[in-house]
């Protein structure tokens, strides 16, 4: 799971920051159904768990540039992982 995603990202925005990572399955901005306005969360799939892995370490804290920093967890069902926990492992 992403929080703290810019509002101006787009679906293909998202997938591109993450995709040098690993095979992306999907990438997919959270937008209100209303508004049609982004909700600052997203989810990406990974085809494997290490590209996933590897995401949320390079991707956590990353600047967006517009006053945001990008929170990464690995969401697995009901659990979310940060990157200190799946370092610690």
């Amino acid at each position: 799971m992403v929080f703290d995603i810019p509002g101006n990202w787009t679906d293909e925005d998202f997938h591109a920051h993450f995709a040098p990572f690993g095979h992306v399955v999907s990438a997919k901005i959270c937008m209100d159904s209303v508004t049609t306005v982004s909700k600052g969360v997203g989810f990406v799939t990974y085809a494997s768990l290490t590209a996933a892995t590897t995401a949320m370490q390079g991707m956590n804290g990353f600047d967006t540039k517009q006053g945001k920093f990008l929170r990464v967890t690995i969401s697995d069902g009901g659990n979310q992982y940060t990157a200190d926990a799946v370092a610690a492992q």
